[in-house]
């Protein structure tokens, strides 16, 4: 996944103003969210699990008669090697493998479909969960008057500093979907343990996808996880200096503001540069108004 190179924040002055006199960023934590639904999506599979179910019988009942032969038992989840063993032991006893095959067919599934997930998902202590929000757009309309009261507020660009780590290379982009978002085929699901890339696909599917409504933010999203916070709403970390690229103050920012805005990069952020938006004949247009090179 390759981030962007600048993403930005959509801020009021006033919170503005706060970020620059002391190089620290505020991290909510998700009872923060106009979305209530954020960590709450649960994925599905595609093709999904109950789909998949009666070819995940055939399969296993394959395995049972010794006409399919894995050459890694340890690849299966504890109920398929369950059930294999089950198989083997009816099959002894002159079950035929018509009868066991019609027999699992019908045993309802749509209880265990989703435990990994939800398992998963009961388990993500959400309340120790700090997300910082960005974008990639500076001229959003949308995003101008939702975020940056109005257009009175500005957009905060930040970059990445490779050689120090800094979070923001860590940051996903939200998967936007119309329904729940989608993994891959249930039968997998069915036959395997869960694997590390799995994990990871629920985790990616779970934290940064939202419905399809809110595609206009084209969010950027980074999460970190501090459980020493404890029952805290939010975190404040510090930033560095040159983390910062630029302030892109908004069209209507009343104009004293806009001068503490401008004094404050020039004394404290030397790679900082700071635009205004102005809109003309129907067009955004950013002006440079303070050139840090």
């Amino acid at each position: 996944m390759i981030v962007p190179d600048i993403l930005y924040k959509y801020t009021t002055a006033s919170t503005a103003k706060i970020v620059l006199e002391s190089s620290r960023l505020r991290w909510s934590s998700l009872g923060y969210f106009n979305d209530p639904n954020e960590f709450q999506r649960l994925p599905v599979f595609d093709p999904d699990i109950d789909e998949c179910y009666e070819e995940y019988i055939q399969l296993i009942v394959k395995i049972a008669l010794c006409e399919d032969r894995p050459t890694n038992w340890d690849q299966f989840n504890p109920l398929t090697v369950l059930l294999i063993e089950m198989l083997k032991a009816a099959l002894l006893k002159g079950v035929t493998p018509e009868s066991l095959q019609a027999e699992l067919v019908s045993v309802p599934q749509k209880k265990v479909n989703y435990e990994l997930i939800r398992e998963y998902v009961d388990n993500v202590d959400t309340k120790s969960a700090r997300v910082f929000c960005l974008t990639t757009e500076y001229s959003n309309n949308v995003m101008w008057a939702s975020y940056a009261q109005g257009h009175t507020g500005c957009v905060l660009g930040f970059r990445h500093l490779v050689e120090k780590n800094t979070p923001f290379l860590a940051a996903n982009p939200i998967d936007y979907t119309k329904g729940p978002p989608t993994l891959d085929s249930g039968l997998d699901f069915l036959l395997y343990k869960p694997t590390a890339e799995l994990r990871k696909k629920i985790h990616l599917a779970i934290c940064y996808s939202k419905d399809e409504e809110w595609a206009y933010e084209e969010e950027w999203r980074v999460i970190t996880w501090r459980e020493e916070e404890g029952e805290r709403d939010y975190g404040d970390y510090t930033f560095y200096e040159e983390e910062l690229e630029s302030v892109t103050l908004g069209s209507s920012m009343d104009h004293d503001e806009s001068v503490e805005i401008i004094d404050l990069v020039r004394s404290r952020y030397e790679r900082c540069s700071v635009y205004r938006m102005e809109h003309i004949k129907g067009r955004s247009v950013r002006n440079l108004v303070y050139d840090a090179e």
